[in-house]
């Protein structure tokens, strides 16, 4: 009877458990909940993200090329965390996005390897010739850390590591890892947006031309439509733009007409990039400019208020430098930034190749042009490259304290500011710097302003200015972005008309954060997506210490552990449960 009772229970406990299993696996199936327990939550998308999966209404099928039995650690986990990023988006995009992850240099040598290099390259994916160290030495591997997406039959590249970074690097890999979000949901972007912002580059004031500012329009053309307007009414080409719509306008009304289509022109760009600027703005130009950012207009200026001739400085070795007066102080000053007639030197600074007496070329510093690391304080600046700035301008937050004011840019600790007129000397890179040649610190030098900007123009006579009384005296959610560097985005032209990308060095071949951090401006100024934000997202990846674990100790101590104490457990847990029987059953 006792038999028969434990083995009708035991029944009766299987047929539950397996009632239960069936319940659970029902309700699994109807309710479903992803839950991410990693401190920083890594696991789970923004708002944006999920907003971009969303919106996708076909198969966005993603090639990653990042794999191989011989991956480097570091790589691996870039890759894994691809996959693991992918399928967080696949699950918001209710199963619209798909994916495979292969090597296409596997097993190629010769031509056709080539063939795959070229074939890459011209799709616009990076190979990396990796350099790896190994117990035995070194080795070098090809691989290939990015994608391709494809989307309602268009191809789209993924970077997994931006091009610009340097690579085998530990803090370059985790700042990939951390990036992946953006990343992809950026690559989505370029997939769904149905309607694309309007970027202007002003015109007319000596501002860089369209040669040296081809990859930066390369860059935006990605996501938004770029043009070039011209904003001095002095210069022929001014009216060349409006022509069409001042054919049929009486003489009498002109000036009337000429005033309402430029400022509806301006006005229907949602940013303008006012790039390097050698020309004074007249009044009525920065009343135009101002009145675009009364209505809700975003400016990003890149201005040098300082000339250097450069070509006298190489002929000479020695200049001075000018003033530009560029009238744009009294503007600025309102909006709370001034950009100061001085100029920075930065012990971080890039090494440029200097004729040596006698022959031939030696390296050396050259601390006017600032290497500055990100400061990593706010979602333009986060997880960038260096980025590299030539003959950069101080800048101060001045004006209203309702303002916000990030600085983004700043010099190093050892800084130099020189106010004008300054003499630059290439002497300085002959002796070493002595120690109190670099007094200064934490000098900005590029800063977002945020928030209730009032117009300079509230208390002027506008009679000439406003002839149609549109005025407007504040705007209450207004960005600007001033950096104290015209040349951030300048782009070096070849004699066969290829050019380098910006923040480009030909020395150490090395692309700087100049281009990202372009980006990233522009993004935040214009983006309604708040994709940006994303990037604020702060991912540690805990690395074992490579040189503890390579100890000889170290090692034989976490084989032992992998090795001895699963095998003892698993007799420990025999022995308990055998005695927890032998009792139960006793009885």
């Amino acid at each position: 009877m006792k038999k028969r009772n434990l083995r009708s229970q035991s029944i009766l406990e299987l047929v539950l458990a397996l009632a239960l299993i069936g319940v659970l696996n029902y309700l699994s199936s109807r309710v479903f909940h992803r839950f991410d327990f990693t401190k920083e939550k890594r696991y789970t998308l923004s708002d944006a993200s999920e907003k971009l999966a969303g919106a996708l209404d076909d198969v966005f099928y993603v090639k990653i090329y990042l794999d191989g039995d011989d991956l480097p650690p570091a790589y691996k986990n870039l890759r894994n965390s691809t996959k693991e990023m992918l399928d967080e988006f696949r699950y918001a995009s209710d199963n619209n996005i798909e994916y495979e992850i292969y090597n296409p240099l596997e097993g190629l040598e010769g031509e056709d390897l080539r063939n795959v290099l070229v074939e890459l390259r011209e799709s616009g994916i990076q190979v990396t010739d990796l350099y790896e160290k190994t117990n035995d030495g070194s080795r070098q591997k090809l691989i290939v850390p990015g994608a391709h997406v494809f989307y309602k039959g268009q191809q789209y590249p993924m970077y997994l590591i931006d091009p610009s970074m340097t690579v085998n690097n530990p803090a370059t890999l985790n700042k990939a890892v951390e990036a992946l979000e953006f990343t992809i949901a950026n690559t989505l972007r370029r997939c769904v947006q149905t309607s694309r912002k309007r970027i202007a580059f002003l015109d007319g004031h000596g501002e860089l031309a369209d040669l040296q500012l081809l990859d930066a329009k390369r860059l935006l053309d990605e996501y938004y439509d770029v043009e070039r307007m011209n904003l001095n009414f002095d210069d022929s080409a001014f009216y060349g733009q409006i022509l069409d719509q001042l054919k049929d306008v009486p003489e009498d009304s002109l000036g009337f007409a000429v005033d309402r289509l430029i400022k509806a022109k301006l006005n229907s760009y949602d940013a303008v990039v006012v790039a390097k600027p050698r020309l004074a703005f007249a009044e009525r130009e920065k009343y135009w400019i101002d009145q675009y950012i009364m209505q809700g207009g975003k400016v990003m200026w890149m201005i040098d208020p300082l000339l250097i001739e450069t070509d006298s400085l190489a002929r000479y070795g020695k200049v001075f430098t000018a003033d530009y007066d560029l009238n744009l102080t009294d503007l600025l000053f309102k909006y709370g930034i001034r950009v100061n007639l001085d100029l920075v030197q930065d012990y971080n600074s890039l090494i440029v190749p200097f004729g040596r007496e006698g022959g031939g070329v030696d390296p050396k510093p050259w601390f006017y042009f600032p290497v500055l690391p990100s400061m990593n304080n706010h979602a333009i600046n986060r997880n960038i490259d260096l980025v590299w700035l030539q003959y950069p301008a101080t800048i101060d937050t001045v004006g209203s304290p309702s303002l916000k004011k990030t600085v983004l840019l700043q010099s190093t600790g050892l800084s130099r500011v020189s106010n004008h007129p300054v003499e630059i000397d290439m002497q300085v890179v002959r002796k070493p710097p002595a120690e109190d040649y670099f007094p200064n610190s934490d000098e900005p030098l590029a800063v977002l302003v945020e928030g209730r900007f009032e117009s300079p123009y509230t208390m002027a006579n506008r009679k000439e200015l406003d002839p149609e009384k549109t005025f407007i005296d504040h705007v209450d959610n207004g960005k600007m972005i001033v950096v104290g560097d015209g040349d951030l985005m300048l782009n070096l032209v070849r004699q066969d008309g290829q050019y380098y990308p910006a923040g480009y060095d030909r020395l150490s071949k090395k692309t700087f954060g100049n281009r990202q951090f372009f980006m990233n401006c522009i993004d935040y100024l214009v983006d309604d997506y708040g994709l940006i934000e994303v990037r604020n997202k702060d991912i540690q990846l805990r690395l074992l210490d490579k040189d503890k674990i390579n100890l000889p100790k170290e090692q034989n101590k976490w084989k032992a552990l992998n090795m001895v104490l699963p095998v003892i457990i698993i007799l420990l847990f025999g022995l308990i449960n055998g005695m927890i029987r032998k009792r139960k059953y006793e009885r």
